[in-house]
């Protein structure tokens, strides 16, 4: 009975030269697939500010037709929770407190952005939409 001896050209496997090439495509995939993951999740974190912004902005509405206008120079968001215009204080996309103000006879709804920060380049407000 003869013995089968394995040779290289008949093992299966893969070698080394086969795993760096995928290791390669790989990587060239995923880095032109991540920054646009990335970027829409920043996206999807605007999108999510301003659909905060348009249900404060209709609460305040609902707060204004019940009340009137002269009790609206003197609203806050814990009166609007209190009295259940909204469920609770709204956040944008990045987890921070929207907070508004009269601007005339218009509500400005504004978002501190991705910094935070306000009064800075990336505050959003919701007549960046109009």
């Amino acid at each position: 009975m003869k013995k089968h001896i394995p040779t290289l050209s008949n093992q299966k496997g893969m070698t080394l030269i086969e795993i760096l090439v995928a290791l390669v495509l790989f990587a060239a995939i995923s880095a032109a697939i991540i920054p646009q993951v990335l970027n829409n999740g920043e996206k999807g974190k605007i999108k999510t500010t301003g659909i905060a912004m348009k249900s404060l902005e209709n609460a305040l509405s609902l707060y204004k037709l019940e009340y009137g206008t002269k009790k609206m120079q003197s609203v806050s968001l814990d009166e609007l929770v209190e009295k259940k215009f909204i469920a609770s204080k709204p956040v944008d996309g990045w987890k921070n407190e929207l907070y508004f103000e009269m601007d005339g006879g218009k509500i400005l709804i504004i978002s501190n952005g991705p910094d935070g920060e306000s009064d800075t380049i990336d505050d959003i407000t919701n007549q960046d939409e109009e």
